[in-house]
């Protein structure tokens, strides 16, 4: 299914709901949780967790990165992410510079 572009993640999981022609009951009957559950993520005022984020993409049968791709908590793992790397790549650069003694023999 295609997003509108502007489609915020929670638009996007009430559009692929739709799409597939499930009610809020539906989908929270195979998730094992409540239709107030859905609701709420799909109005944007709870962030489901990441194995409920799973289980509604395997549902709605979107990848979760185009779900929940704006996620605020996906952003700050991206970011965390990015980090990382960027100190691991620093790091090998500096070890690289360094030359290491040798033992004399």
């Amino acid at each position: 299914m295609v997003f509108p572009g502007n489609a915020k993640w929670n638009e996007r999981v009430r559009l692929a709901r739709v799409f597939h022609r499930l009610t809020q009951n539906d989908v929270a009957s195979l998730l094992g949780t409540s239709r107030r559950t859905v609701g709420r993520i799909e109005s944007g005022t709870m962030e489901p967790a990441r194995y409920v984020q799973s289980r509604l993409a395997m549902v709605l049968k979107e990848p979760e990165e185009t779900l929940f791709k704006d996620l605020p908590s996906r952003k700050r793992e991206r970011e965390r992410e990015k980090r990382r790397l960027r100190r691991k790549v620093a790091c090998n650069s500096i070890s690289e510079s360094v030359e290491t003694p040798t033992r004399p023999t």
